[in-house]
């Protein structure tokens, strides 16, 4: 809860106010300071760890999040990237916040960000295709530019063929995106 309120913006008094009025429960501001502050170092920590080398696929998106900053509602962009490792296990690799809309010119910086906290190789780039992606992508990354651009396409061609389709649909989907994704990975075995 107190993480809650102070990620909304409130204030470390204004967060004692609450939790007295609504649950009669009395924190003092130096503990609640504490809290957060115990919660921003672990997030730090977090954010600048140590990641695998080489994954196998990156999902990577923006999406736009209506925040309060000085009493006034504003969107922001959140940059997300969820990593496959060679293993299969799903990690995400980190949260970037940015003020303006999505653009290539920020997720080239996440790119170099990641790439210097180890990333050396990505096999495929899972993209909205975004106006500038591939630059900013192949900016950090240049040996990934064919298999991102096999799956472009194909994405591209599945979202053609099957626009409209119903969920029902989808169990005659994804056994073809399994095989042509599958014959993707064997070009960079």
């Amino acid at each position: 809860m107190i993480i809650s309120l102070y990620a909304k913006g409130l204030s470390v008094s204004d967060i004692k106010n609450h939790l007295e009025k609504l649950y009669g429960y009395e924190l003092s501001e130096q503990t609640i300071s504490n809290i957060t502050n115990a919660v921003y170092e672990k997030a730090k920590i977090w954010q600048n760890r140590a990641l695998e080398q080489i994954y196998a696929v990156l999902f990577i998106d923006t999406t736009v999040l209506k925040v309060r900053i000085d009493n006034a509602v504003k969107n922001i962009a959140a940059y997300l990237i969820l990593g496959i490792k060679l293993d299969g296990t799903k990690e995400i690799l980190g949260i970037y916040i940015s003020k303006d809309s999505e653009n290539s010119i920020f997720w080239l910086d996440i790119f170099n960000e990641i790439k210097n906290r180890g990333v050396s190789d990505i096999l495929i780039v899972c993209t909205d295709n975004l106006s500038g992606i591939s630059k900013a992508i192949n900016g950090s990354f240049p040996t990934i530019e064919s298999a991102y651009k096999s799956l472009f396409l194909a994405v591209t061609e599945i979202q053609f063929k099957w626009n409209g389709s119903k969920i029902r649909d989808r169990d005659k989907i994804y056994p073809q995106l399994t095989i042509y994704f599958s014959e993707i990975l064997e070009k960079y075995e």
